[in-house]
């Protein structure tokens, strides 16, 4: 199953570099970041509200962009 996603160069040349440096796949480096992604008990990452991505409690708007889909 594929993932796809746009990023600025300098991201995929960071996480390709990171990637090689382990000797793994890029498919597999962003699995592992993924899988190890700490949640919230709303299943948000829990660096996304310092970042300014995502509400920092249920009070709060998503900002566009950032809805949950079940593709």
């Amino acid at each position: 199953m594929g993932l796809q996603a746009r990023v600025p160069m300098h991201v995929r040349e960071r996480a390709n570099a990171a990637a090689d440096a382990l000797g793994i796949s890029l498919g597999l480096y962003l699995e592992q970041l993924v899988t190890r992604d700490q949640l919230d008990e709303h299943g948000r990452s829990l660096w996304a509200g310092d970042a300014g991505i995502a509400p920092k409690n249920e009070h709060d708007q998503a900002l566009p962009g950032m809805t949950v889909s079940a593709a």
